[in-house]
């Protein structure tokens, strides 16, 4: 396991998951701009964008140097990560969308 860096004001350094909560106003400065800010970390591994306003996680994986994407969108999808395993459902929880 890579030991973990910080920065001095506690940033972590060296993030192998960045998990990004989307806003409607902001969701397309971060799976652009800022996502690509993000692909620069040499430590990146995955990267995850949930919205807010439906149910969609989108899940960047970097495979031989190619990030890849996969969507769930389903209550019953499973995302797995090394130290983590959860459903869509379990994300959004008691969450009600706008009709």
């Amino acid at each position: 396991m890579t030991r973990k860096k910080f920065s001095a004001d506690d940033t972590l350094l060296n993030p192998s998951l960045i998990i990004e909560i989307l806003s409607p106003t902001a969701q397309s400065y971060d799976r652009g701009d800022k996502f690509a800010a993000h692909r620069s970390i040499p430590s990146l591994h995955e990267y995850w964008t949930v919205a807010q306003d439906s149910m969609l996680l989108e899940h960047w994986t970097i495979v031989n140097g190619h990030w890849t994407l996969t969507e769930y969108t389903s209550p019953e999808d499973l995302i797995t990560h090394p130290e983590l395993e959860i459903s869509l459902s379990d994300i959004y929880r008691d969450i009600k969308f706008a009709a």
